[in-house]
């Protein structure tokens, strides 16, 4: 009975442990498709954009947006935080991409006071 008490208390201190992570992972697979959305915000203002994909294992949609790389293709128009926060700098249209596993996207953004 000991032994088991020792075994359940090391799976759970594994559990416990594994689901503390910064990071969340997906599966590696093929990425039927990945899509960034959000609303572009004003000068001065932020948005959140997010980017999820589509798995060729999964029929559910999983959110990504912590794990996509971001760029913006102009910082004097918008910036863009590691987590896809984007602040509105100046009036102007710029690219906002999102890389994720080797795919990458793009939407134009334009910023208005």
């Amino acid at each position: 009975m000991r032994l088991w008490a020792s075994i359940a208390t090391v799976v759970l201190f594994a559990l416990t442990v594994g689901a503390c992570t910064d990071t969340p992972t997906l599966p590696s697979s093929t990425i039927n498709s990945l899509t960034i959305s959000g609303s572009p915000p004003i000068i001065g203002a932020t948005s959140q954009y997010s980017a999820t994909v589509l798995l060729a294992t999964s029929p559910d949609v999983q959110n990504v947006t912590s794990l996509a790389t971001w760029q913006t293709g102009n910082a004097s128009v918008l910036t863009v935080s590691k987590t896809g926060v984007v602040t509105g700098v100046s009036s102007g249209t710029t690219t906002l991409t999102a890389t994720y596993n080797g795919t990458t996207v793009s939407t134009e953004v334009s910023i208005h006071s």
